[in-house]
């Protein structure tokens, strides 16, 4: 019976302690003074998106991963435009290049018109690898689209993305998937409307987008294409593309340098640059 008695003791002290030890972490983390970390947080920010940042409440926690932070509002000015963030949360993340003394953050940041939820690496060589989710692209101010120079897009985004920007140098891969939207090829005065827009993209060092694969799937018109893209001031052009006018009807007032074949297919190329597209 005093065995038993001592062990019970011995597990309430031990619940006790661990109860103890529970409230201290949560009075830490309620009462920490978070906003200790609104400058290094609004720099982060800022060379994740290139944009002048404002940030409301800061608030957090304690977690397996250390300390996180939550923003709420977040807003990025982009020039005359802005761009409103319901929340922002960024903490440590799991990744091995803490072992080379390059730190890394989770971030996941909320907006009405969408989420990014990956990890980054901050510093010389900024480095992002997660996913985007239900972006309204046309909401985007136009400065996050540089990327996209000569092609006009809308409609809702997913994507996972890998890249890095180093010495004023963009790489790394992307695979997008585009919903309900509407696209413009360079010097085209008309929107293609889209139910799916899909494509595999690998940016290297040089400046140069490879599309190694492109998917169209909509009311008017189909096809596929594959190519480059010249990252340049003016961007250049060497994609070769397969064509279906699906609509019947509009297959005799489209005008293309190839004559549509019985089932509305045509072969094309686009060359030259986004001041002079040449489409052959």
């Amino acid at each position: 019976m005093a065995a038993l008695r001592e062990g019970g003791g011995l597990r309430r002290g031990v619940l006790i302690g661990i109860v103890c030890a529970l409230l201290t972490l949560f009075f830490f983390a309620v009462r920490f003074p978070y906003d200790l970390f609104r400058a290094s947080l609004v720099s982060q920010l800022a060379a994740l998106t290139g944009a002048e940042v404002e940030i409301g409440e800061l608030s957090g926690g304690l977690g397996l991963a250390g300390i996180s932070l939550v923003a709420e509002p977040v807003t990025l000015r982009f020039g005359d435009s802005s761009f409103a963030l319901d929340r922002a949360a960024f903490r440590p993340a799991w990744s091995f290049s803490w072992l080379r003394g390059q730190p890394a953050l989770h971030a996941d940041l909320r907006a009405p018109e969408g989420r990014v939820d990956g990890t980054f690496w901050p510093g010389a060589r900024l480095a992002f690898a997660g996913e985007v989710q239900e972006l309204a692209l046309e909401r985007l101010p136009s400065q996050l689209l540089v990327a996209a120079q000569g092609f006009a897009l809308t409609g809702r985004l997913d994507a996972d993305i890998d890249l890095a920007f180093e010495n004023g140098v963009l790489a790394g891969d992307l695979a997008l998937d585009v919903r309900d939207g509407a696209f413009a090829p360079p010097g085209s005065p008309l929107s293609i409307p889209f139910e799916r827009l899909q494509a595999v993209v690998d940016i290297d060092p040089a400046g140069t987008v490879l599309i190694e694969s492109a998917s169209l799937e909509g009311p008017m018109v189909e096809g596929s294409g594959e190519g480059k893209i010249g990252l340049a001031s003016d961007p250049t052009f060497d994609l070769r593309l397969e064509v279906r006018v699906a609509d019947p009807n509009l297959r005799g007032s489209v005008q293309l340098p190839v004559p549509l074949d019985s089932e509305g297919r045509a072969s094309l190329r686009l060359q030259g640059s986004a001041s002079n597209p040449i489409l052959r």
